[in-house]
């Protein structure tokens, strides 16, 4: 059984849009301790909490539930809470404020995602009032962002400016299509990546709780040392506060 730590998940239900109810939680956290997940962070759309007249303390008050649910059952996982951004004129505000609060387990460090068919260059704008603050932003699923997959000048340019890169499990599997496969894989294999996460959002096959499946698959590809950094040690540090280290 492996140890992973999982820094993007949707466990929440109710207010995200990931499973209906707390027993549906509940089920999909057995199958991602199944998985070898051992530490999982709860990640809902901040847009999601908005709609729903939510916000961090809520979040806050989920994983507290979940977290007392699990022991119960004896499942050997542990929940901190934290948030998915986007990029738009709200998370300058955020920044500005109250960032502790929608940071991954009250850290530097930010889950940020943007639109899957382009990204405004003007994003490289908030990375740096993020770097300006020394906070970290961590974006996530670039693989999956039709913009980037044709412009990889950028994504070297957001890694330039100090962001991190979170890449989805579902993406190494195939579960998002080829295209998305394969542009992550080079992602990896240029060293740009720092870590891959889940997204669970449910009990099906894609967005369930599978980062064994993708573990085994970067293990043949690039070796275990690499396997270990990205879906264990990188994340326990983030999970921790600490920048990952990225020498070989």
């Amino acid at each position: 059984m492996k140890n992973f730590t999982d820094i993007k998940s949707h466990i929440i239900p109710e207010f995200d849009d990931g499973p209906f109810d707390i027993d549906e939680s509940l089920e999909i956290l057995i199958l991602a301790e199944k998985s070898g997940v051992s530490k999982i962070i709860a990640t809902p759309h901040y847009e999601n909490l908005l709609l729903n007249n939510k916000n961090y303390k809520d979040v806050e008050e989920y994983v507290e539930k979940l977290n007392t649910l699990v022991h119960k059952h004896d499942i050997d996982i542990n929940i901190f809470s934290g948030m998915t951004l986007n990029f738009t004129e709200k998370i300058i505000d955020i920044i500005d404020t109250e960032s502790q609060n929608f940071s991954l387990n009250k850290t530097r460090f930010f889950l940020i995602e943007s639109t899957f068919n382009y990204f405004d260059e003007n994003n490289l704008k908030i990375i740096e009032k993020f770097r300006d603050k020394r906070l970290y932003p961590i974006i996530s699923h670039p693989e999956r962002n039709n913009y980037l997959r044709k412009n990889y000048k950028i994504l070297e340019e957001i890694i330039k400016l100090g962001a991190l890169i979170q890449i989805n499990s579902d993406s190494i599997i195939g579960n998002h299509g080829e295209i998305s496969k394969r542009f992550a894989l080079e992602i990896i294999e240029k060293k740009h990546a720092t870590c891959i996460s889940s997204e669970i959002h449910n009990k099906d096959k894609i967005m369930s709780p599978n980062l064994d499946q993708s573990y085994e698959i970067i293990s043949k590809l690039f070796g275990e040392n690499i396997s270990n950094k990205l879906f264990i040690s990188n994340p326990q540090l983030i999970l921790d506060g600490h920048l990952p280290k990225f020498e070989d």
